[in-house]
Order: structure tokens, then sequence, then C-alpha cells
């Protein structure tokens, strides 16, 4: 069997980029055997493979920062570029692997620069998010220099919308290869169990900055004061981090213990849906979403910020600029409940199926 060594952005923990892993890995296993060389220990992916039969080989590189400032420094630069190198060098000379495929970013070129020298010629750049460039000096020029050597050491560029292949791979030739959902999981079988009086909102994502739960909490305090029987859920919660502390203090401080509900990482956000109205994604940066289309997919309908691809649009999202704040996204949610309640749409939302993903790895992974 022919054999594929995946690199993880970081480990196979329940979130998007391990997702598209998982997907990747279920599509073509019949006829790839892989190896995932993963930086952390989280393997719930794994053990998902595991439970539909699927067996994967997981290396795990562990990486350790140094504490000094100066000696961060020449880590970031030099000794953890390096070390990726070597690793993989000799993990090359190991194993007959004919396609590399990673899903580190612009951490890949250590990587893809060992596959070139050991004559593998799929080297596939796979971009999961929309990504930037930093605004701090050292960081903007670390990012500069490792986006112009991923570049150069791979050969395949792929990317999950037209958004993140844009601001990722420039006049390089490109695929756009959107991610897919699982139609057994998302559907409109889904049952509402919303009575006509409830606003329910739901935002499915780590707790971040980036995903922006504090913007969803300032959207609920405006809603309040629209319709009183308005309530938020916040699916992604993995431990008391400072941002989900600043969510807590928020709530508190604004009396919203009754409407808010903190939920971990789960797999069940579709009994999530049995009792959402709409589902908001005020994302700073997105490269996909794959919430919006497992959102749809049950017939419920969304709100964006302007940062996420249209492409993710089935028929049921509505697009709003984040600088128009918190009491103008409230209104939008609102005046939508009024005019529809909780009646949900019937979406189009093939173009994200497994076959048509499995599709198109085929083409992309062919010798």
């Amino acid at each position: 069997m022919k054999k594929v060594l995946i690199i993880a952005y970081n480990d196979l923990n329940n979130s998007g980029v391990p997702n598209v892993i998982y997907q990747t890995i279920k599509a073509l296993h019949k006829e790839y055997s892989f190896d995932v060389l993963v930086f952390g220990n989280d393997d719930y992916y794994r053990q998902k493979l595991r439970n539909e039969g699927i067996e994967i080989n997981l290396i795990r590189y562990i990486e350790k920062k140094p504490k000094s400032k100066l000696a961060r420094v020449f880590w970031w630069f030099y000794k953890r570029p390096r070390g990726h190198y070597l690793f993989t060098k000799k993990l090359l000379k190991e194993n007959a692997y004919l396609v590399v495929h990673s899903f580190k970013e612009y951490d890949c070129w250590s990587f893809f620069k060992a596959a070139k020298k050991a004559g593998i010629n799929k080297r596939i750049f796979h971009c999961s998010v929309n990504l930037a460039i930093d605004k701090k000096a050292k960081d903007k020029f670390l990012k500069y220099r490792n986006r112009r050597l991923s570049l150069r050491y791979a050969n395949v560029f792929v990317g999950v919308s037209e958004l993140s292949c844009k601001n990722a791979f420039r006049n390089k030739k490109y695929t756009v290869l959107h991610n897919s959902y699982d139609e057994q999981k998302y559907n409109m079988n889904i049952k509402n169990k919303l009575s006509d009086d409830e606003l329910v909102i739901t935002h499915v994502a780590s707790y971040s900055d980036n995903k922006n739960q504090l913007f969803s909490l300032q959207v609920l305090k405006e809603l309040k004061k629209l319709h009183e029987n308005t309530r938020l859920n916040l699916v992604g919660a993995s431990g008391i981090t400072p941002y989900c502390q600043k969510l807590i203090d928020y709530v508190k401080t604004n009396d919203l213990e009754k409407d808010v509900s903190f939920i971990d990482k789960s797999d069940s956000v579709e009994r999530i849906y049995e009792k959402t109205t709409f589902v908001i994604i005020p994302s700073l940066r997105e490269g996909f979403s794959l919430v919006a289309i497992e959102a749809q997919a049950c017939g419920i309908e969304l709100f964006a910020s302007s940062n996420v691809p249209k492409e993710i649009d089935c028929g049921g999202a509505m697009f709003i600029e984040l600088s128009k704040g918190p009491v103008f996204w409230a209104k939008e949610i609102y005046d939508k409940y009024l005019h529809e309640g909780n009646v949900r749409a019937l979406l189009e939302t093939n173009i994200f199926s497994f076959n048509r993903f499995k599709a198109d790895l085929v083409t992309l992974y062919k010798l």
C-alpha cells in the first residue's frame, strides 16, 4: 500500500484542521497507509478513526520552547526548523513515502525541504486558515521568511477557500478543496425543539480572540433589550483559559448568567442545534468555516462577519461588518427572527459532501 506522511498543525484534537486530516484519511485509507506527525498529545481523531476500523501510525514530536527571550528568538529562527529538518530527513530515510501532506501552514518549509532532497515529488502545502502577517517586527519577519521558503519547497498548493489560497500562495497555481461535513450528523432530520417565543443563538468555536466570543456576548446583551427570551450557547470550552475567564467576567458583570451556556468541546453539537434559532460567526479571520456548512445542512441560518469566506453561503448566510457593532448585529438578528421565527429552511449543501471531497482528493493525490 502506498505510504503518506501527514504533518499536523498541532495534534488531532477536536477542532477544524484535525477534522480535515480525519476526513482525508477516511477518504483515502483503502488506497494509502498514513503516518501522522503530531506536536501534541490530544488524539481525539485517532480514536474516532479507530472506532471506524481505520488505523494510523502516530509519530510524536514534542517541542519545548526555551525560557529566555533571546534563546526563543534563536529557537524560532534556527533551532526549531533545523530540528524539524533533521527529524524529517531521518523519517524519510526509514520510510518509502510517496506523498508528504502538511497542514502546518508557513511552518512547513523545513519538512518540505527534507522531502524535496529525498526526491518526493508530491509535497502538498494545505492551507486551512486565512493567513496573515503579524504586526510585531519579529513575527512579521519570521513569517515572511517562512512564507518564502514554504512556497519554494512545496510543489502542490491547496486551500479550503479562494480567500485562504490567495493570501497564502500569491502567484502560485493552487487548488481550492472545500472541507466536507458529516451528512449523517448534520441534516434536516435534526428536530426543531424551540418554542415560538425562544430566540437562541449558538456560537461554535474554540474560545479565542480570533473567534470573538466576546462580541457574541455583546450582541446577546443588546438582543435582550429587544427580546427578553433570548439565550446564547458558547460551544468550544476547553478549560479556564485567560480568554475564557474574560467571557465569564463579562457574563457576571452584565447579569447574563441565566442566559449564557458555556459548553465544552463536544461531538454532539447536532443536539445543541435542536434548540438553535441562528448560528453566529463573528470571527476576525477565517479560512473557511465548517460550522457554517453544518448549521445550514440542518436548515439553520447564520450571521457571519465579512471576514468569513463567501463560499460558505448555501443560501442561509448573512454577512455583516464587525465595525457595524453589536447593536447593529442585534437589530439584524432580531429583524430576521421577527420575519421568520424559528422556521428552518432547506438549503443546498451538496457541494460540501464527503463524496465530492473524496473525488477531489483522489485527483490531488494522483502521482
